[in-house]
C-alpha cells in the first residue's frame, strides 16, 4: 500500500451567491444518482460549503480556506493542506452502489505525490475506500475503489499527462471489478479493482490521516452513486469545462452539450480549432450562468457581457437561457503579417489607424441560441494578452480579407459590440511597434520612458513578457538625463536587475543594443549587461588613467578588449558616456558574424573572432554577472551610472543590414548620439526610418556629419521626439530644436506632429566659433559681400526635412547668445539685428532670408517651417531687417505702425504695437507711392463665418485683414505686392464638407461693417484672387498677390458651390504678324458684364483698346468660355496688356499684366487648359524657374526648365485650380491659371 501527498488547485468566480439547488438542477442536467456537489460559488468564505445536490450533505470546513483564487473569473477554496480542508458525515450512498461510482473535480494540487481530492477510505494506507488523487509523479493521477496499491495498475486507474500549473477536470468512475479515470475527458484509462466500501467521513483535500498534503485548490467536487453513461458524463464534464474555462480533449474532436443534450459545440464541425475552448452560456438546468469568460490555458482573450469584472457573479449582462457563444483557437502564437493603412474599408466602417500584424492564433466560434444552432451574438471582447491590439477582427473566412471582416476597435483594452455569427472566425489586429520598426526575433525592450518607479519591475515592451526583475532595490529615474527623455539610475553598489529565458538556448544568436551613460571614474571590470558570466557580456575596464575600453566575452572567452585588433582604436572617443553600444554574435563561425559597436561604430576584426562554445545558460543581468544555474549575482561588478534603453533580440543583425541600421539610427535620434562611420561600416553613417527612408544622408552630407540630433515621429518604432539637441559637449555649445516649443522634457512638450514618418535632422560642420572669434562676409537685402557690412558665422547647419511626409508644422530653434556672440560691424547703422539666416544651398547669398532672433533669458529663439528636402542656417548680424516677428492675434486688432527697416528688398511691414515687435502684414509698394497712414484692421473670429445659399455652403475663415486707407489706384508696374499671414489650422478648418471650391477673395468693402454683420452673406460680392508666391515667416505661413492696385479686405473661403463670381483661367498675348491677338478664358462667372481691354507703353498710363461682353447668358455661367481681341495697331516698341473685369453692378478688378515686345521672343504657351493629366509650357526660354500654387497659396511642385519645352505631370493633383508662376533668369515673373479635371 502507498502512502501519498496530494494537491488540487481551482479558481472560479461565484456566478451568483450561494444556492442550495433541488432535483430540478444537477450537473449538466445529470440528476440520476447524484448525491453530492460542491460547486464553488457555495463556498463564500464561512464554515461551511453548501451541498447543492439537494441532499443537504454539507462540508464542513476544517482551519483557514478562503476563496481568493480565481478560475475563469469564478472564485474558488483556496489554500488547502494538511491543516485546511473539508469534511463530509459519512452517509452509506456516499459508497458506491455494487462498484457503481461516478466522482468529478477541478482544481489543482500542489506539485506532491499523493495529494487527494477526494478520499473516503480507511486508513492512511488508502488500503479500502475510494480515493482521488494525484500519483508519482504529480502528473499522474489516479482513482481506486479498493486498495490503492503502488502508483498505479492494479486496483488503481491511473492517467498521466495532468498539468502542475494549470487547473483541470479529473473523472473517476467505478463498476463492479474495475475503475476508470479521465484527465479533461480525454479517453479513459482504466484497470481491474476489487471493489470495498467504507464508513469513515469523506475528506476534500484531505486523506483524513494526515499522509498526504493537497497544497493547493479546489473549485468543484460532484459525485454520483451510479456509473453515469457517455452521454451523461460528456454532459457533467461540459458543464464543468465552460464553467471553468477548461478545454475537452483537444487531442480528439469533442463536443460541448448542454443539460438537454443538444451540442453547443460540435467538434468535427471545428477542424484545428479545438483548442483553448472558452465561451458565455446559460443553462438553467445545471445552474450554468457564465457572464464573462476566457481560457484557462490561454487566457490571452475574454468574452464578457456588459462590463468585466473581477469575478463573474458581479457581472450584471443577461442571457436567455441555452445561450451560449463558445469560442476554441488553432493553437498558434505570435504574430502574422497584415498590413492596412488607415481609411482601409472594411466590411462594417474603415480603419481609424494603421494596422500591421494580426495574431496568429485564431478563434471560431459556434452560436447557440435558446438552445438551437446558429444565429449571431452581441458580445464585448478584452483583448488581454495582445499590448498592442487595435481591433477585434470577426469575419466569416479564416483569411480575414476586408471585404468579408468586421472590426471593432479596441479601446482600454476592450472591443465593444461585438457581433459574432455563427462558423465566424476571430483575430486581433494590431500595431505592433519595436526599435526601429524591428519586431522579428525582439525578445527584450525596456525604456525609461516606461519606468520601474516604486515597483520591483522594469517592463519589457516586447511583449515577451520577460519584465527585468529589481534585485538590490527601488532604483530611481532621471527625467532628464539623455537628450530631454529620461533614463534609469544604478548606483554602482547594490543595483542590477535580471530575467530569464530571454533566449531559448544556449546556441540562441542575438544581437543586443544599450544605451547608457557612465558617470565612475574608477574600477575594474564593470558589467553594463550579461548572459551569465560574460558570455557574451560588455563591460568597461580602467587601465591606470587612459580612457574607458570595452570588453567583448563569449562563452568565457575574451574575443574583443581594449588591446584587440578589433578594438576602437580608430575612434579616440571610447568612454561609456552618452553612448549607445551594441553586441552581436552567432555561432557560425564566419568572421565579422561576431561584432560590438560603439555610436554605430562597429569593429573591424581583423581575425576570424569566432565563438568557443555556446551561451551557458539564458539568464541575463544588467550591472551584474548572474550565475548560470540559479541567476543570483556572482559579484561585485556593479554599473554605475545611468541607463535609457536596453534592448535584445534572438536574431544576429548583420553590420550594415537595414534591421541594425534602422534600430541604431532610432536610438541615435532619440537619445541626441551622432553615429559614427567606420570600422566595419563604411564612409559616414545614413539614418533611416522603420520603412527604410534615408532621413539623414551622413555620406551626402559628410561635410556637415557632427552633432547630429533631430526630432522626429515613428509609430513603428513607438517613437515621438518633439525636442532634441546633439548629446556632444563642444565648445561653442548645440542647438536645440522643438515642435512648436521647448519645455523641460520631451514628455512636457505638448505639441504633436500632424503625421507618421516625419522627421527633422540636422548636423553642423563642426566649426566652434562664434561671432566674436570668427566671421564670413556676404551679400543681403540690397547689401553686397565686399561692402562687408553682413557677417556670419562660419559654423553651418544643415538641415533635412526627408521622412516620407516631411513636416510642415513649425520648430523652435533655440541657441546661447554667448554662443552667437557679439560683433560690431563698421557701417552698420539702427537697423541692425542679429539674425538666423535661412539658405537653400550653402552659399548664403543675396536670394537667403533672414529672421529676427528674440531674446528668452539666456539663448536667442526663433520659429521656423524648413522646406522639404535639405536646407541650411547660420547666426549672423545684418545691416538692414525689419524689426519683431509675425504675430496672428486671436481677438480683433489694428495694426497701425511700420518700420523704416525693411525685411527684405522692397517690403514694408505693419505692426500691432509701436516698439515694432508684432508684424500684422508686409507690402512691397513696386514703385507705387505709398499714401500716408496706411493701417489695417483686422476682424477674428474663432470659427469661420457661414453663408448658406441656394442649398450651397461657403465657409469664410474667421480672419479678415482689412488694408487702409480703402481704395487707391495703384498702377506702376502692374500694381503693389501684399503679403498676408494666415494660420494654416484655421485655413484648414475653413474647408466646408464636399467642397468644390476654395479661393482666397478681395472684398471692396469693410469687413466688420458687411462680411461680419451679415454673417458672410456678402461674400458673392468679392473678386478671386490667386497667390503668386507661398511661403513661411518666423514660422508662419503667409500668400502674396502681386497686380494689387487698391485695399480693400483680403480673406479665403471655401464652398460646396462652384459658382464662386469670375475666375479667370489664362491670359495670353501673342503676336500675330503686326497684330496682337489677346486669348483668355474663365472657369465660372457670376454677375460678369464684360472685359474692357487696355493697353500702356510703360506700365503705368493705360487706355481702353476695347471691350468684349460676357458670353455668359446674364452673365452667370459654371462652364469655360473663350474670349479673344486682337489689337490691330499695336505699338512698335514694348506694349503691356490688361483686362478689366466689370460686374454689372459697375465693381471692377484688373487681371495680371501681359506684354508683347516686337522683334523680339514670343510668349509662353500652356495647353491644354482645362488639363487632365499633363499641360505642355511652350516657348520657354531654358532657364526659368517654375513653381506651382493650389487655389490656397499652397506650393504644390518647384521645377526647372531645361529647354524650350517643359511637359507637367498633374496626376497625383486634386481637381481644382493652379496657379503656375514663371521667373526668367532676369527676374522677369509671369503667372498663369490652369485648371485641372477630373
Amino acid at each position: 500500500m502507498k502512502q501519498m501527498y496530494k494537491q488540487v488547485l481551482l479558481v472560479s468566480i461565484p456566478l451568483c451567491l450561494g444556492f442550495s439547488s433541488t432535483k430540478a438542477q444537477a450537473p449538466g442536467g445529470v440528476s440520476a444518482g447524484l448525491q453530492l456537489w460542491l460547486p464553488s460559488q457555495n463556498y463564500t468564505g464561512g464554515t461551511t460549503w453548501t451541498d447543492a445536490s439537494g441532499n443537504a450533505r454539507n462540508a464542513t470546513k476544517t482551519g483557514t480556506i478562503t476563496n481568493t483564487t480565481l478560475y475563469n473569473y469564478n472564485a474558488v477554496p483556496t489554500g488547502f493542506s494538511t491543516s485546511n480542508y473539508f469534511r463530509v458525515t459519512h452517509n452509506t450512498a456516499l459508497n458506491p452502489l455494487g462498484g457503481a461510482i461516478s466522482v468529478f473535480a477541478v482544481g489543482l494540487p500542489g506539485n506532491i505525490a499523493y495529494s487527494p481530492f477526494m478520499a473516503k477510505t480507511t486508513n492512511s494506507g488508502w488500503a479500502a475506500g475510494w480515493v482521488l488523487a494525484t500519483s508519482s509523479p504529480t502528473t499522474d493521477v489516479g482513482f481506486t475503489t479498493g486498495d490503492w496499491n503502488g502508483s498505479g495498475g492494479t486496483g488503481v486507474a491511473k492517467q498521466s499527462g495532468f498539468s502542475t500549473t494549470l487547473p483541470y477536470l479529473v473523472s473517476g468512475f467505478g463498476v463492479s471489478g474495475g475503475v476508470s479515470i479521465s484527465n479533461n475527458g480525454n479517453v479513459e484509462a482504466s484497470t481491474t479493482c476489487t471493489n470495498t466500501l467504507s464508513s469513515t467521513d469523506l475528506f476534500i483535500g484531505f486523506d483524513g490521516y494526515g499522509n498526504g498534503s493537497f497544497n493547493g485548490n479546489i473549485g468543484e467536487v460532484i459525485m454520483y452513486r451510479a456509473t453515469l453513461s457517455a452521454s451523461d458524463k460528456l454532459r457533467v464534464q461540459s458543464y464543468l469545462a465552460i464553467k471553468y474555462g477548461l478545454s475537452l480533449n483537444a487531442a480528439g474532436s469533442p463536443n460541448y452539450v448542454n443539460s438537454a443534450g443538444t451540442n453547443i459545440w460540435t467538434g468535427s464541425s471545428h477542424s484545428g480549432y479545438q483548442n483553448n475552448i472558452f465561451g458565455i452560456a446559460r443553462d438553467n438546468g445545471s445552474n450554468l450562468y457564465q457572464k464573462q469568460s476566457k481560457s484557462t490555458s490561454d487566457g490571452s482573450i475574454s468574452t464578457y457581457l456588459s462590463s468585466l469584472t473581477t469575478t463573474n457573479a458581479a457581472n450584471t449582462g443577461t442571457l436567455n437561457d441555452l445561450d451560449a457563444v463558445l469560442l476554441g483557437d488553432n493553437n498558434l502564437s505570435g504574430t502574422t503579417a497584415y498590413s492596412y493603412a488607415a481609411g482601409t474599408a472594411f466590411a462594417n466602417g474603415s480603419l481609424a489607424g494603421t494596422i500591421n500584424m494580426r495574431s496568429s492564433k485564431i478563434w471560431n466560434a459556434q452560436v447557440t441560441l435558446a438552445g438551437t444552432a446558429g444565429g449571431a451574438y452581441t458580445l464585448n471582447i478584452a483583448t488581454t494578452g495582445y499590448n498592442y491590439a487595435r481591433y477585434v477582427m470577426v469575419s466569416s473566412n479564416s483569411s480575414f480579407t476586408p471585404a468579408s471582416t468586421r472590426i471593432y476597435a479596441v479601446s482600454g483594452g476592450s472591443a465593444t459590440g461585438v457581433v459574432v455569427n455563427d462558423g465566424d472566425f476571430v483575430t486581433i489586429g494590431s500595431f505592433q511597434t519595436g526599435p526601429g520598426g524591428v519586431t522579428s526575433g525582439l525578445t527584450l525592450w525596456v525604456n525609461a520612458s516606461t519606468p520601474p518607479g516604486a515597483t520591483t519591475t522594469w517592463n519589457d515592451l516586447s511583449g515577451s513578457g520577460h519584465n527585468l526583475q529589481l534585485q538590490g532595490g527601488v532604483q530611481s529615474t532621471v527625467s532628464n538625463a539623455y537628450n530631454f527623455n529620461p533614463a534609469i539610475t544604478f548606483n554602482g553598489t547594490s543595483h542590477w536587475m535580471r530575467a530569464n529565458n530571454i533566449l531559448a538556448t544556449g546556441t540562441t544568436p542575438g544581437s543586443v543594443y544599450s544605451v547608457q551613460n557612465n558617470d565612475e571614474t574608477t574600477g575594474f571590470n564593470k558589467q553594463v549587461f550579461s548572459f551569465g558570466d560574460d558570455d557574451p557580456g560588455f563591460n568597461y575596464l580602467y587601465t591606470g588613467s587612459t580612457a574607458t575600453n570595452y570588453l567583448y566575452y563569449q562563452g568565457q572567452s575574451l574575443l574583443f578588449g581594449n588591446n584587440a585588433s578589433a578594438s576602437f582604436s580608430g575612434n579616440s572617443n571610447t568612454s561609456l558616456t552618452q553612448s549607445l553600444i551594441s553586441q552581436t554574435w552567432d555561432f557560425t563561425g564566419v568572421t565579422g558574424s561576431n561584432t560590438y559597436g560603439y555610436n554605430g561604430y562597429n569593429a573591424n576584426s581583423t581575425t576570424n573572432r569566432t565563438v568557443s562554445n555556446s551561451i551557458t545558460n539564458t539568464w541575463y543581468a544588467l550591472s551584474q554577472e548572474p550565475s548560470p544555474s540559479t541567476g543570483a549575482a556572482l559579484g561585485s561588478e556593479y554599473y554605475q551610472g545611468n541607463m535609457a534603453e536596453n534592448i535584445v533580440y534572438s536574431v544576429n543583425h548583420a553590420v550594415g543590414s537595414p534591421e541594425r541600421r534602422k534600430i541604431d539610427s532610432y536610438l541615435g535620434l532619440k537619445y541626441g548620439i551622432t553615429l559614427l562611420g567606420g570600422g566595419i561600416n563604411s564612409g559616414t553613417y545614413q539614418y533611416t526610418s522603420s520603412t527604410g527612408k534615408v532621413i539623414w544622408n551622413g555620406a551626402g552630407g559628410s561635410t556637415y556629419h557632427f552633432n547630429v540630433a533631430g526630432i522626429g515621429r515613428d509609430d513603428n518604432s513607438a517613437l515621438t521626439q518633439k525636442q532634441s539637441k546633439s548629446m556632444n559637449t563642444v565648445p561653442n555649445n548645440q542647438v536645440t530644436m522643438g515642435l512648436g516649443s521647448i519645455a523641460a522634457n520631451n514628455v512636457s512638450n505638448t505639441n504633436t506632429f500632424a503625421n507618421d514618418n516625419s522627421f527633422l535632422v540636422w548636423g553642423d560642420n563642426n566649426s566652434q566659433n562664434s561671432l566674436a572669434t570668427a566671421s564670413v562676409s556676404f551679400a543681403h537685402n540690397g547689401d553686397a559681400a565686399a561692402s562687408n557690412l553682413n557677417k556670419r558665422m562660419t559654423r553651418i547647419w544643415r538641415v533635412e526635412n526627408n521622412g516620407d511626409n516631411p513636416m510642415t508644422q513649425t520648430v523652435k530653434i533655440q541657441f546661447p547668445i554667448a554662443s552667437v556672440g557679439s560683433i560690431t560691424v563698421p557701417g552698420q547703422g539702427a537697423c541692425a539685428q542679429y539674425v538666423i539666416v535661412y539658405s537653400l544651398d550653402n552659399t548664403f547669398d543675396a536670394a537667403d532670408t533672414a529672421a529676427v532672433l528674440t531674446v528668452n533669458g539666456t539663448n536667442y529663439e526663433v520659429n521656423h517651417k524648413f522646406p522639404a528636402g535639405v536646407s541650411y542656417f547660420t547666426f549672423a548680424k545684418v545691416n538692414q531687417t525689419a524689426p519683431g516677428t509675425v504675430d496672428l492675434p486671436q481677438t480683433n486688432a489694428t495694426p497701425n505702425f511700420t518700420s523704416a527697416c525693411l525685411k527684405a528688398v522692397g517690403w514694408k511691414y505693419y505692426y500691432y504695437d509701436a516698439a515694432q515687435t508684432r508684424k500684422a502684414f508686409a507690402i512691397n509698394w513696386n514703385g507705387n507711392i505709398e499714401p500716408g497712414g496706411v493701417n489695417g484692421v483686422l476682424t477674428y473670429s474663432p470659427t469661420s463665418y457661414i453663408v448658406t445659399s441656394g442649398g450651397n455652403t461657403c465657409n469664410i475663415m474667421g480672419r479678415l485683414l482689412e488694408i487702409l486707407p480703402a481704395g487707391g489706384n495703384y498702377t506702376t508696374n502692374g500694381g503693389v505686392k501684399v503679403r498676408i499671414f494666415f494660420d494654416s489650422a484655421e485655413l484648414r478648418n475653413t474647408i466646408v464638407a464636399n467642397q468644390q471650391a476654395q479661393t482666397w477673395f478681395k472684398y471692396s468693402g469693410n469687413a466688420s461693417a458687411t462680411v461680419v454683420a451679415n454673417n458672410g452673406q456678402t461674400i458673392s460680392n468679392a473678386i478671386n484672387i490667386y497667390p503668386s508666391a507661398t511661403g513661411e515667416e518666423d514660422g508662419v505661413d503667409y500668400v502674396e498677390f502681386t497686380g494689387i492696385r487698391s485695399f480693400s479686405t483680403f480673406g479665403f473661403a471655401s464652398s460646396t458651390s462652384s459658382a464662386l463670381p469670375v475666375s479667370l483661367l489664362n491670359f495670353d498675348a501673342v503676336k500675330k504678324g503686326t497684330t496682337v491677338q489677346l486669348d483668355w478664358s474663365t472657369a465660372r462667372e457670376q454677375n460678369n458684364k464684360g472685359f474692357e481691354i487696355e493697353r500702356s507703353a510703360d506700365g503705368k498710363s493705360w487706355t481702353t483698346s476695347g471691350f468684349v461682353a460676357s458670353h455668359s447668358a446674364n452673365g452667370n455661367s459654371s462652364t469655360k468660355q473663350q474670349y479673344t481681341f486682337t489689337d490691330v495697331r499695336p505699338l512698335n516698341a514694348l506694349n503691356f496688356y490688361r483686362l478689366k473685369q466689370i460686374n454689372v453692378d459697375g465693381r471692377f478688378d484688373y487681371s495680371n499684366v501681359r506684354s508683347v515686345l516686337f522683334g523680339n521672343e514670343g510668349n509662353i504657351l500652356i495647353y491644354p487648359n482645362p488639363a487632365k493629366d499633363h499641360v505642355t509650357l511652350e516657348g520657354l526660354k531654358g532657364d526659368e524657374s517654375i513653381t506651382i500654387y493650389d487655389a490656397s497659396g499652397r506650393l504644390i511642385q518647384q521645377l526647372k526648365a531645361a529647354n524650350t519645352q517643359l511637359d507637367i505631370n498633374l496626376e497625383n493633383l486634386s481637381s481644382g485650380v493652379y496657379n503656375i508662376n514663371i521667373i526668367s533668369a532676369t527676374g522677369h515673373s509671369s503667372s498663369y491659371k490652369i485648371v485641372k479635371e477630373k
